[in-house]
């Protein structure tokens, strides 16, 4: 079973490694084994809670927060580190959570940043933490988990809590980490990270992409470039007016919704860009007129978008 999680849309296949720790369940320890597929060679390797660096770069990330959080969330989470020369601009971590039986559930975490990989980004450094990119020399902290329960395994409730909640009752973090450490010890025994596809910032593609990451990137970045080419060509045919441009945009953008779930194809990702790019270029239109709106959008077609390509080991 999958299960696909899109982290932000902002806008190992060569070396493995293996260390392991041990979860708490009621009074029996439980040993889950971490293994770590990342890729070396391109400069992307993954720093798992054995290795020696790990405490203080938790320590960092999770400055101010309790011990106990940061205990509870150490055995479920890693670092992406970048060793190379390029920006890392889009990613694909995979979490897969084997059973006893050798049967996996896996979980995909994704950040996309088509623009980085359209007309490129010229923005001030505070923004890289929305964007998310890993520059040279620097580390990603990826978790399975997070300090508000907002990680993409959900904690298991009661009807009972779950109407408490509903009501506005807050549930104790600390409580649900722990509570989240038993699921998984009494469910599985081992984790497997995984670097299934990473973006460089000149369009270069690089890991095993089982995920189909690369295909579905690509489709997010050409559903932007044939709805622009479509508007500049219906700017330049005498027979349409800036009204029958926008009567094109507004059918884009009233497709029907799509679910990128586990199922998704490229065509689906293809689609759903399409509409949220032509529902983007419609709000901009409130925001500024039919002529500022259309003279932004189609201002990033005049530059050079970057050339995806697999880059072979």
């Amino acid at each position: 079973m999958k299960k696909v999680i899109i982290i932000a849309l902002f806008l190992i296949m060569v070396l493995s490694t293996a260390t392991g720790f041990v979860l708490q369940r009621s009074t029996q320890p439980m040993a889950i084994k971490m293994h770590a597929k990342d890729l070396p060679q391109h400069g992307l390797t993954i720093i798992t809670p054995a290795d020696p660096s790990f405490d203080g770069r938790l320590a960092s990330v999770l400055k101010g927060k309790p011990n106990e959080v940061v205990d509870n969330l150490k055995p479920f989470s890693v670092f992406v580190e970048n060793r190379g020369k390029q920006t890392v601009v889009a990613y694909l971590i995979q979490w897969c959570f084997t059973r006893e039986d050798g049967t996996n559930d896996c979980y995909n975490q994704a950040v996309v940043n088509p623009r980085a990989l359209m007309e490129g980004e010229d923005l001030p450094s505070e923004y890289d933490e929305q964007t998310e990119k890993i520059k040279p020399n620097a580390a990603r902290f990826c978790s399975i988990v997070s300090p508000d329960s907002s990680g993409p395994i959900r904690f298991e409730i009661s009807r009972n809590e779950a109407e408490r909640i509903k009501a506005g009752e807050r549930y104790d973090r600390q409580t649900l980490l722990q509570r989240f450490r038993s699921q998984l010890a009494t469910n599985y025994s081992d984790i497997t990270i995984t670097i299934d596809g990473a973006f460089f910032d000149d369009g270069t593609f690089v890991g095993p992409d089982n995920t189909g990451f690369f295909a579905q990137t690509k489709a997010a970045i050409d559903a932007k470039r044939d709805l622009l080419n479509e508007i500049a060509s219906g700017l330049t045919n005498p027979g349409q007016t800036k009204d029958d441009v926008f009567k094109k945009i507004e059918a884009t953008a009233d497709q029907p919704n799509i679910s990128l779930d586990s199922s998704a194809t490229p065509t689906d990702f293809y689609n759903f860009n399409k509409k949220l790019y032509a529902t983007e270029i419609l709000q901009m239109r409130k925001a500024v007129g039919n002529d500022a709106a259309l003279t932004y959008a189609l201002r990033s077609i005049k530059k050079p978008w970057r050339k995806l390509q697999k880059k072979q080991d």
